[in-house]
């Protein structure tokens, strides 16, 4: 199986997240990095670990791509059947991949499986910030609410095993934001996203101390983390730019399978599904538009209701 490794500037982190893979019990596994163009010393790293371990191919790209397209570039490096993206800064157990494969040896029809995930700040201490919550499959009566677990899933499933096939059929559509959610989505179109216990995957997630301008740049686009003023709802856009990509690519993704097509204005729901789903979308986004003296109520409200 093989593992790419998208990483620009990993820094001091990249080291310590790459011998969570080569020490990996399962040994028989290829390891691709893709260097975007890294200015600091992510280069001598990679370098150095790949002339220690031959499973190791390190590509440097000679400017920099984005994100989706390093993303792409490992995994168009890969002959195998079996997928798996890694970050430069996450962790992961020693049986990692053993238990990933173990969820495909039970559930043969899977597109993705993925296990226990801890988020943490720290990577001296490595504090787990909260127990996940797993539903226990991505299967449902509908299309829909197989969808709607992936999104309580969360996106970190994107760093479980892929059956290579499913992402193989991925168009990479062109998206302004989502890649990751799109690909998950697209999984639990074409199979279940089964979940394995047995291991656990370590999720970074920087503290307000150490995020950088870059990684807060990276979530600019949840606009509705922030109060807006009547104007700002120009930033819309994004959100249903990437609804209709995401509803054509599905639809597309059912008729490909030979499945019942499907009303592809229905998924415009999932623009608001890391929100919530639509209902909540609504509300968060009238109360953030409200005056100061009408949130002031409703907070009031919701505290002498317990909420």
């Amino acid at each position: 199986m093989v593992v790419g490794v998208p990483v620009r500037n990993g820094g001091a982190l990249l080291e310590l997240a790459l011998r969570t893979l080569t020490s990996q019990t399962h040994s028989n596994l290829e390891i691709i990095i893709s260097d975007n163009a890294s200015t600091d010393r992510t280069p001598e790293i990679c370098k150095r670990l790949a002339r220690q371990d031959s499973r190791i191919r390190y590509f440097h790209q000679a400017a920099p791509v984005s994100a989706d397209k390093n993303f792409r570039f490992v995994f168009e490096q890969s002959e195998s059947d079996w997928f798996l993206w890694a970050s430069h800064d996450d962790l992961r157990e020693e049986n990692y991949v053993d238990v990933l494969l173990s969820g495909f040896t039970a559930h043969p029809c899977a597109a993705l499986v993925f296990t226990d995930t801890e988020t943490f700040s720290d990577h001296v201490r490595r504090t787990p910030q909260g127990p996940p919550r797993f539903p226990p499959a991505s299967t449902g009566p509908s299309a829909a609410d197989r969808h709607r677990r992936v999104v309580q899933n969360g996106a970190t499933q994107i760093y479980g095993l892929f059956r290579s096939d499913v992402v193989r059929t991925y168009r990479w559509p062109k998206l302004p934001v989502g890649h990751d959610w799109m690909m998950l989505h697209w999984a639990v179109t074409l199979g279940e996203i089964v979940y394995q216990p047995g291991s656990t995957f370590w999720y970074f997630v920087p503290s307000a101390k150490t995020t950088t301008a870059e990684q807060r740049a990276r979530r600019a686009y949840h606009w509705l983390d922030d109060e807006l003023r009547p104007a700002d709802v120009l930033r819309l856009p994004p959100d249903v730019t990437w609804a209709f990509g995401a509803s054509r690519e599905l639809a597309y993704a059912r008729r490909a399978q030979g499945m019942d097509d499907h009303r592809w204005w229905t998924f415009l729901e999932f623009c608001f599904l890391q929100h919530g789903g639509a209902r909540a979308w609504a509300k968060q986004f009238a109360y953030l538009n409200a005056p100061d003296r009408v949130r002031a109520a409703w907070r009031a409200m919701k505290h002498r209701r317990g909420g």
